[in-house]
């Protein structure tokens, strides 16, 4: 059963939230049946037709079919802003908060089009989780605050060329 509704109040702004419920699988060594249940809620905002803000929400949650324990619960958070001053250049920033790993997921990219075909692209991402090292057990425990656990930074550069 799948339940979906969308209402856009305004131009520059629109809801939507899905529901979805029925059975499923657990992978896992012992695989199991289950009840499932998806929830997203999403809002976007665009005060400007050069930006966009979108937020949203999505909740998985796994039973066992026989006994009703919670095998995940796993709500992920994500905020998305797109700035595009002109049609050849725009910058986008996504941050996403996995409730489940305690992770957040940082991800930056500018991009710059010369022409169709010929663009350039730098992009830079985090991975952090909500962790520290502990010197004295030689592991890690939870923390109230993010630790920096990966990094990237890349460059793409790609030149259309006709004969």
């Amino acid at each position: 059963l799948t339940l979906y509704g969308r209402s856009q109040p305004a131009p520059w702004l629109s809801f939507s939230a899905r529901h979805r419920l029925g059975k499923a699988i657990w992978y896992a060594p012992t695989p199991a049946q289950g009840r499932g249940t998806q929830s997203t809620l999403q809002a976007a905002l665009q005060p400007t037709q050069s930006l966009n803000l979108t937020l949203s929400w999505t909740r998985a949650l796994l039973q066992r079919e026989d006994t009703g324990v919670v095998l995940y619960n796993y709500p992920i958070s994500r905020v998305r802003l797109t700035w595009q001053p002109d049609e050849r250049f725009f910058l986008r920033a996504i941050a996403q908060y996995n409730g489940y790993r305690r992770q957040l997921v940082t991800d930056y990219l500018a991009a710059f089009t010369y022409q169709p075909g010929t663009v350039v692209y730098l992009g830079y991402g985090t991975l952090q989780e909500r962790t520290a090292w502990d010197a004295p057990t030689g592991q890690y425990r939870a923390a109230d605050r993010f630790l920096d656990l990966q990094r990237g930074l890349f460059f793409k550069a790609s030149y259309l060329w006709r004969l």
